[in-house]
């Protein structure tokens, strides 16, 4: 059955880039479309590209689009438009139009055969876009290019590409872009989502839930609510049974209370007595003392401190001196030192010791740079020279311009180019003679043939001369004479083609000797074999004249250095230098400058030191008037200082003496006012006998109390009596509330039946939205499972189609491939170890052939499910060596069966190939000047 698949059958461009007025009627099969550089071959294979898609993509051109629209602007005219007639697999022929000129002019979409305008069946946006291609093709523009259009150098443009690999996956599904599955998956989540999650608010199965808990919260508050009532009828009994202890523990709080008191106030007016006693003494005295008290404190203390500051300062002085003693004994020392350095006193006066520093490190740094430069510089020389070569050619290559570097070049790259055009005609040369179409004994055997047939013949017509016999010598005759012809025919064009072959190779091999000559001859004068020997021996002198370079800037500046050095050192008599000249001046200087630093900073310590004693000799004068003023103000009027001193210590303990029977009396005072709490003595005696009635009071109504003691003071008592009628107080509030809660707690509620009824209803709309929620997420899960058995699924076919392809191509060499299906990431066994090694890894020939193998293949597999399409490759075979480009054309020309196939290229081979292997009907060759 005869293979059916879209074909493109013409292309007319009016205007497109460079290309101009250009008709093309394809071939059904193998298209070759040949053209030097910059011919337009690619923006040919770009205009089939916008005449299927366009150039915007959206209903908003990206900049992108813009620029690319501008790229393909005509260069010298106005017209920029595009017709293309194609074919599907069906055989409907449709004629696309599209004006690029003006956005706004709407690309129109014909019936070729009755001019039928289908432009309204097809959805229609701004930018002239129209969905015939995606409807037609049935893809997208994305997998159109990555799969059966190949560009310049981006055979590989399929790898790591996920996005794309997912929307093949969705073509193999369901034989359309728009991902059926992911609608599906889509539809199923928009409807979990609508019965919700856990974490949503306001969907479906998150408000029964909260309905759910809702009810069971009231359910259980009942339940709680009956416990509580349960619990506070026991514990209003509980407290009832406390509160009637604790009344009687107060009544006995309150007789233990009173008869403490009446003791303790007993108690206090003994102790009263004993208190007056004693102020008295205390007072007389006091009274003895208080001359001694009227120095205040302020004043003492000031003393004190006067007296403690006088003798700071006098230690203060006696340390200083000791200081000033040893300084004078260091500087006096170091100035003997100084005296020793005459010379290296002159050079200071010209410049510091880090200065000479600097200047010295800079000449060390200079003499070994120019003693590592010369040696550099005498290596390389010897190097030089043990390779025999000559410094005066070095320099005559180093000296050649840019525009003769490049000359040599380009001679070198045409002998290479030319070369290999001579083994390819050899290759076709060998080729040829093992087509010949017959031997020596064939051809004599034609020969013999045609000769028998007319010997036949002859006698038929002379002898039988009836019209049987004379048809029949008739036809022996033409039969013969055709023979002869046919064979003759083809053995004249074989010979032809043999001499042409012969003839270019000739002309090419001629060529290639006189240039070969030339560029021998151009490069005599410099003793070079190649180009490669000319660009060595140029870095050679390159190394040479760097060495040279580098001793005259090294030289130039040890000189500037020296200058600068000889102009200070001259003061002190040297008059050249060398490494351990400077290391012997450096030495001294660095020994003067040290020792005359310390000489100055012990000098100017010793001034400071001077100063110091100065001062602290002023402020103890200060300090001894000042004291003698205060000691004035208390009563001492001594003048010398210790005597003062010894007046000053008697009259302080004469004062503490006084203070401490102030605060004695103080404290006795005290303590008798709060003996009787501010109260009299009469009003005392009446309280008495108001706790006396009191007791009474309490025996007669509970004479259980008589005889109860206990070791707590008044006040512990009383403060136990207020915690535990505290205690009361709130178990009786307690008591009151509890009756309270007794009489409303479940007047809030409902009845519990009603209240279970409802909870059995929102159970079991929660278990029927849950049951939906699992349904629907099995079958999302289910639905994602089967989008990632595509992927795997897919793998084998492309193993095996593209192992297949890779397997004709290199020969056997490559034969077992495997495909990530997720990246369209390629392995494949190497024979040489047998392990599986990513392509990345091969010549990048062979990575070009693989992955051309590799939309091959995807395109075979979306045939099944869409259009055969054609593949346009734009010069894929670059990196192709002799042999495999011919197993690649072998592989195409069994593929234009099935799959129309324009191919753009600027390689003749590939010319003359499909000329000699193609039949004339099975191709179409095209060349663009």
């Amino acid at each position: 059955k005869e293979h059916v698949y879209m074909k493109l059958l013409q292309l007319n461009i009016q205007g497109f880039g460079k290309l101009k007025s250009l008709k093309i009627d394809f071939s059904p099969k193998l298209n070759p479309i040949w053209g030097l550089t910059e011919a337009g071959k690619s923006t040919l294979q770009q205009a089939i590209l916008a005449a299927f898609y366009g150039f915007y993509q959206g209903s908003r051109a990206t900049t992108a689009e813009k620029q690319q629209h501008l790229r393909f602007k005509p260069w010298t005219h106005a017209d920029f438009d595009i017709q293309l007639v194609y074919e599907l697999g069906d055989g409907h022929q449709f004629e696309i139009v599209r004006n690029f000129a003006d956005d706004d002019i709407p690309t129109k979409i014909f019936d070729a055969v009755t001019g039928k305008d289908l432009t309204p069946q097809f959805k229609i946006r701004r930018h002239g876009n129209i969905s015939s291609a995606r409807e037609h093709l049935g893809m997208s523009r994305e997998i159109f290019e990555a799969t059966v259009f190949v560009r310049q150098a981006e055979v590989k443009s399929l790898q790591n590409n996920a996005g794309l690999v997912n929307e093949i996956v969705s073509l193999l599904d369901s034989g359309t872009t728009r991902a059926s599955a992911e609608e599906a998956i889509a539809f199923l989540e928009g409807q979990i989502a609508r019965v919700g999650s856990d974490r949503a608010r306001v969907k479906r199965l998150p408000m029964a839930q909260e309905w759910l808990k809702k009810i069971q919260e009231e359910r259980e508050m009942l339940l709680r609510d009956r416990d509580s009532l349960r619990e506070a009828v026991l514990k209003k009994q509980d407290l009832e049974k406390t509160l009637q202890k604790d009344r009687t523990k107060l009544l006995q709080f309150q007789y233990l209370i009173l008869d403490k008191r009446m003791a303790e106030l007993a108690q206090n007016f003994k102790r009263s007595e004993a208190i007056r006693r004693r102020l008295k003494e205390l007072r007389e005295n006091y009274l003895e003392l208080e001359g001694a008290g009227q120095v205040s404190d302020s004043l003492r203390e000031g003393i004190v401190r006067k007296f403690q500051t006088l003798e700071n300062q006098k230690e203060q002085i006696g340390e200083i001196r000791e200081k000033i003693k040893q300084q004078q004994t260091i500087v006096e020392q170091l100035a003997r030192e100084l005296a020793e350095y005459t010379d290296m006193r002159k050079l200071s006066e010209f410049l510091t010791y880090e200065e000479f520093d600097r200047l010295q490190t800079r000449w060390n740094v200079a003499d070994r740079a120019l003693k590592r430069d010369q040696d550099e510089y005498e290596k390389e020389l010897n190097r030089l020279s043990t390779q025999n070569l000559d410094a005066d050619r070095l320099q005559k290559i180093y000296q050649l311009s840019s525009e003769e570097t490049q000359g040599f070049r380009e001679q070198e790259e045409e002998l290479g180019r030319l070369d290999r055009e001579i083994q390819s005609l050899e290759l076709e040369q060998r080729e040829l003679a093992g087509k010949e179409p017959f031997t020596k004994s064939v051809k004599l055997g034609i020969v013999g043939l045609a000769f028998l047939g007319v010997l036949l013949a002859v006698p038929l017509i002379l002898f039988h001369l009836t019209a049987t016999g004379v048809i029949l010598g008739a036809f022996l005759i033409t039969l013969s004479a055709g023979v002869s012809l046919y064979f003759s025919g083809m053995q004249n064009k074989h010979e032809k083609n043999r001499m042409a072959l012969k003839h270019d190779l000739h002309e090419i091999v001629t060529e290639k000797m006189e240039k070969e000559a030339f560029y021998k001859h151009a490069l005599q004068p410099f003793g070079v074999k190649d180009f490669k020997d000319l660009l060595e021996k140029r870095l050679q002198f390159e190394s040479l004249s760097r060495k040279i370079d580098a001793v005259a800037r090294s030289r130039e500046g040890l000189a500037a250095v020296e200058f600068q050095l000889l102009k200070y050192l001259g003061s002190i008599d040297i008059q050249s230098l060398s490494e351990e000249v400077l290391q012997n001046v450096g030495a001294q200087f660095k020994s003067f400058f040290e020792l005359k630093n310390q000489f100055d900073r012990e000098k100017r310590l010793l001034e400071e030191t001077r100063k110091d004693l100065a001062r602290v000799q002023d402020r103890s004068e200060l300090t001894t008037d000042s004291l003698l003023e205060r000691l004035q103000e208390a009563g001492i009027n001594e003048k010398d200082p210790d005597k003062a001193l010894l007046q000053f210590k008697a009259l302080v303990e004469k004062k503490k003496e006084c203070d401490r029977l102030g605060r004695e009396i103080e404290k006795l005072q005290s303590e008798l006012n709060g003996l009787f709490a501010g109260k009299s003595e009469a009003e005392l005696l009446e309280q008495q006998e108001a706790w006396t009635r009191r007791r009474d009071t309490l025996l007669a109504h509970h004479p259980e109390l008589k005889g109860l003691s206990s070791g707590w003071s008044s006040q512990k008592l009383l403060t136990e009596y207020e915690t535990l009628d505290q205690k009361r107080q709130e178990m009786e509030k307690e008591v009151e509330r509890l009756e309270a809660t007794i009489q409303t707690v479940l007047t809030s509620h409902r009845p519990q039946a009603e209240i279970e009824e409802e909870l059995a209803a929102a159970e079991k709309e929660v278990r029927r939205l849950l049951k939906v929620r699992h349904a629907l997420e099995k079958a999302r899960d289910t639905l994602r499972e089967v989008m990632e058995s595509y992927h795997r699924d897919m793998a084998p076919f492309l193993n095996q189609t593209v192992g297949r392809g890779i397997q004709a191509v290199t020969r056997g060499r490559y034969k077992d491939v495997r495909i990530d299906p997720q990246t369209f990431t390629i392995h494949l066994v190497v024979p040489e170890t047998g392990d599986m090694q990513p392509s990345d890894r091969l010549s990048l020939g062979t990575q070009e052939q693989l992955y051309l193998l590799l939309r091959v293949a995807v395109a075979k597999h979306l045939s099944e499910n869409a259009e055969s399409l054609p593949l346009i490759l734009d010069d894929p075979f670059v990196h192709f060596d002799h042999n495999r480009l011919e197993n690649v054309l072998v592989f195409l020309k069994q593929l234009s069966e099935q799959n129309q196939i324009i191919v753009f290229t600027k390689d003749r081979a590939i010319h003359r190939w499909v000329e000699k292997n193609v039949k004339p009907e099975d191709h179409i060759i095209l060349e663009l000047k």
